[in-house]
């Protein structure tokens, strides 16, 4: 199915069994011990063998399962060992190793070789390695593979075709998306969310609604009444279940729709009932943010700042979400997610509405998810700010753009109670007229995102997940003027973070995922007080300028600015945080609360993932008008992130770039590799910078019963052609040429179409 880096072949007729045998390989997996092999080829590369794999033995005896240190990377090594010698001359090899057997020659100086086990072809390659005169040799392998970009078959829920938010493709012939979606048939290849509970605060959810029952499993509580249950409580209440619904409506069960994490479970967490002020105090909330945290995988909270004042975090909140991220899943942490506001300024000399003074989604162990609208432009009310991570599809009535389809209460009660005479089950879902909108809905989106990532891979941290999802992201619409580049080359908007996530990507991305330490902390304090001039009677603006010079490198995860200060009107001031590669951001926003700041707050920004810590840093703050002043007291600069060797500062670690690039002269904006991935995200995936880790392969994929796709990896700028012929052996004919984008592009088959043989070509 795929031929090298050349044109890539595909056959309907020979290829639909194969699909199914390509998935089946690499399911195999084992636990390692610590036995190591070196072989050299042509550099020294290590394995670790993995030696307790009996069923994968029994299984495959032909093959010996083993994982490259250096990157993690799964192989299996067969029978055979490939040598190259200095000279054309062959050695005797089977006086070297005795049981070796000349198969065949490749070339002059290459040879294949016969050992009777794996076991036998590895002890004799690692020998030959350390032999002079070979310059390379080592075991032939297979590497666990996937169906690359292949889509899973779509649910048979009725309203699937109508959620926008999970998958939609142009009808015509370009797979080209029509919608900002989350591309989450590519994501189901991997995983449905098996074994990861997701917790939601909310107002509670009907967990007898024949689309969540199924997965409706607790640990269930009210926080209000301090009583077992997560009922809601008054039938006019709908908030709960149409966020459930989003995150893990039961899928392909021929009813309604499909959650994002299909097969993940729900618990309802209480906290809001039929007066919407009611709300537990901050010992109540500290318990939700505490609950089965050795269970519960991911917490969606789609609430938040009500309007434009700063929302302080109690401590026993604060104590409760560290616990929650450093002991839960047995220390690898909850996956914490939540909407960012929909506080954006609805008109000029309206408010502003900044994320950053919402305690909750300010917090860099939450992830803050905006909104964006079916074109992928951040909707008239998603509060913006420098701590929101992505974006996801959220509706946006004001501009005529369709909100989502989801859960309601059933019968009568919630928010829908219009029965279509043509669809009986209509008002048990919001749908028609009464559609989802709102960053509410945004947020379970990239919930069930995250228990797909950690059904997938559930040893990944919870920082580890929220970098995957950000890496996995990308800007659907780009207008956004303030959309800026960072030191990592990472696009970024306060508005829509680093984009929306395509949960294909984000897949593929954890199961390649090389693990991270913990990441470290970094500290820098400046003593006050400094008075923060106000504007001249003549408009000039004069910041008041702090600077912060870092010694230690770290790759950057999460930056805080912790300011004690004074000013009796927070909407005169602005806040700018600006990285030692330039990369500015907007910590406080102009023209938000008419009240005074706090007398301690601590801002953040997820703008600048992936940059270099060392260097210095600048804090400013602006007074835009005159008549009031106030003043900054003690400022504290807080970054984390992982420990890194980097000389040249360039937030490539040295040895990183020697291994890769044989020299300190790689370029985190690069991408040597040309396959969309550049060095700074190559670097925190632990892949390989040199070549595309998707090989130019061409997949098949049904759209529903009456269409195929083909789809293959490509970048942004490059063309491709597809050709047919009726056989393999031609005559092959121009079909169509097919524009590229990241990550893959594709092209939809006639359906009446005499090809049965397709290839595509890369267009130089």
């Amino acid at each position: 199915m795929a031929i090298g880096r050349g044109p890539a072949l595909f056959s309907l007729v020979n290829d639909r069994a194969r699909l199914l045998l390509i998935a089946v390989v690499g399911l195999l997996t084992a636990v390692a011990q610590a036995e190591r092999v070196e072989f050299r080829s042509p550099r020294w590369v290590t394995y670790q063998l993995e030696t307790n794999a009996p069923a994968a033995l029994r299984v495959a005896p032909r093959w010996f399962p083993a994982r490259r240190v250096d990157t993690g990377r799964q192989v299996e090594f067969g029978r055979r060992v490939v040598v190259q010698c200095g000279s054309n001359i062959p050695p005797l090899f089977r006086r070297l190793v005795p049981g070796l057997r000349i198969q065949r020659r490749a070339d002059e100086r290459t040879w294949v070789l016969g050992a009777a086990s794996p076991q036998e072809a590895i002890r004799a390659a690692e020998l030959l390695s350390q032999t002079p005169g070979i310059e390379s040799a080592a075991p032939t392998t297979r590497r666990r593979v996937r169906p690359h970009f292949s889509l899973a078959p779509s649910p048979n829920d009725p309203y699937f075709l109508r959620q926008y938010s999970l998958s939609t493709d142009d009808p015509d012939s370009s797979f080209l998306p029509v919608a900002a979606d989350l591309n989450l048939r590519e994501a189901w290849c991997y995983a449905h969310g098996e074994g990861v509970i997701v917790g939601v605060g909310d107002d509670g959810i009907e967990g007898t609604h024949p689309d969540l029952a199924a997965n409706f499993a607790g640990p269930n509580y009210n926080f209000l009444t301090d009583t077992p249950g997560g009922d809601p409580a008054d039938r006019t209440l709908f908030h709960g279940t149409a966020v459930a619904g989003l995150i893990a409506a039961v899928g392909d069960n021929h009813l309604g729709l499909s959650g994002v994490a299909p097969k993940a479970k729900l618990a309802s967490w209480v906290i809001f009932d039929q007066t919407d002020t009611n709300e537990p105090d901050d010992a109540g909330f500290a318990a939700m943010f505490g609950t089965a945290n050795q269970a519960v995988g991911v917490q969606n909270h789609s609430w938040g700042n009500a309007d434009t004042s700063f929302v302080q975090v109690s401590l026993l909140e604060n104590l409760a979400v560290e616990k929650a991220v450093t002991e839960g899943r047995a220390g690898r942490g909850v996956v914490i997610v939540r909407s960012a506001g929909n506080t954006r300024q609805s008109f000029v000399g309206a408010p502003v509405g900044d994320a950053n003074l919402d305690g909750y989604a300010n917090d860099p162990r939450q992830i803050a998810v905006a909104a964006v609208r079916t074109d992928g432009r951040v909707t008239s009310y998603s509060t913006p700010g420098s701590c929101v991570l992505v974006a996801a599809p959220g509706g946006d009535y004001r501009g005529g753009y369709p909100g989502l389809i989801t859960t309601d209460r059933t019968g009568f009660d919630g928010l829908n109670a219009v029965r279509d005479p043509l669809d009986p089950t209509s008002f048990d879902y919001l749908v028609g007229s009464r559609l989802f909108v709102g960053t509410s809905a945004a947020a379970p989106l990239v919930s069930g995102l995250a228990a797909l990532i950690v059904s997938a891979r559930p040893e990944l941290h919870w920082f580890e997940v929220q970098q995957i999802i950000a890496l996995a992201a990308r800007h659907v619409n780009l207008t956004d003027g303030e959309i800026q580049a960072n030191g990592a080359g990472l696009r970024v908007s306060p508005n829509v973070g680093f984009g929306v996530p395509d949960a294909g990507v984000a897949l593929r991305l954890a199961l390649g995922w090389r693990l991270q330490p913990l990441p470290q902390e970094v500290r820098s304090v400046l003593a006050g007080p400094r008075v923060i001039p106000d504007q001249t009677p003549e408009g000039t603006l004069s910041p008041l300028g702090l600077e912060f010079p870092i010694d230690q490198a770290l790759v950057v995860q999460h930056v805080r600015l912790k300011v004690l200060w004074s000013h009796p009107s927070g909407q005169e001031l602005r806040v700018d945080l600006i990285s030692p590669a330039g990369t500015r951001s907007s910590l406080l926003r102009t023209g938000t609360a008419d009240e005074p700041v706090p007398d301690e707050w601590t801002f953040s920004s997820a703008g600048h993932l992936g940059e270099t810590s060392r260097g210095v840093w600048k804090a400013e703050f602006t007074d835009t008008r005159s008549g009031q002043s106030g003043q900054v007291g003690e400022v504290t600069l807080i970054l984390d992130g992982r420990p890194t060797a980097d000389s040249d500062n360039d937030g490539l670690d040295d040895d990183w770039e020697s291994q890769w690039f044989g020299s300190l002269d790689g370029d985190p904006r690069d991408d040597p590799d040309g396959d969309g991935w550049n060095n700074a995200a190559e670097q925190m995936a632990g892949r390989d910078p040199t070549r595309p880790d998707e090989d130019f392969s061409v997949s098949l994929g049904t759209l529903d019963s009456q269409r195929l796709r083909l789809s293959w990896p490509s970048n942004a700028g490059q063309q491709f052609e597809v050709w047919g012929a009726r056989s393999i052996g031609g005559p092959f004919t121009l079909l169509t040429n097919v524009p590229s984008r990241f990550p893959e592009s594709g092209w939809m088959l006639p359906p009446l179409s005499d090809s049965q043989v397709f290839t595509v070509r890369r267009v130089p």
